[in-house]
């Protein structure tokens, strides 16, 4: 789990995006902290799918999800390490990959979930 925390504000500035955005992280901070999740999720033979279950549920499906191979085991198929899309819920979410790494093959990738503020 990361928390960020904001840098401290040192002087008056007439600037309504920074002053929304400084309110949206002193409201996260406060009383529903922001929580950026990381993890690993595996993919072996035909799927070219696979899902995550969130260790923390969010709050909604308005996150964005940072999906990176991070190793393999056998000779996965072109394309199986190219993800395709990714569709987030408020439990987890799934990735599309181009390709299956076939039979015996295995491809792992790590994941950073990222909130972040909407107005």
């Amino acid at each position: 789990m990361v928390w960020f925390v904001p840098p401290i504000r040192t002087q008056a500035v007439d600037d309504p995006d920074l002053d929304w955005a400084y309110d949206q992280l002193a409201r996260a901070m406060i009383g529903n902290p922001v929580i950026n999740q990381t993890g690993a999720a595996t993919m072996t033979g035909a799927p070219t799918t696979g899902s995550v279950t969130l260790p923390v549920a969010e709050q909604d499906a308005n996150y964005s999800v940072i999906l990176s191979p991070s190793g393999f085991t056998g000779t996965p198929a072109a394309g199986s390490q190219t993800i395709t899309s990714i569709t987030p819920t408020t439990t987890g979410f799934t990735f599309t990959t181009q390709a299956a790494p076939g039979l015996g093959n295995t491809v792992s990738f790590s994941w950073f979930l990222v909130r972040t503020l909407t107005r």
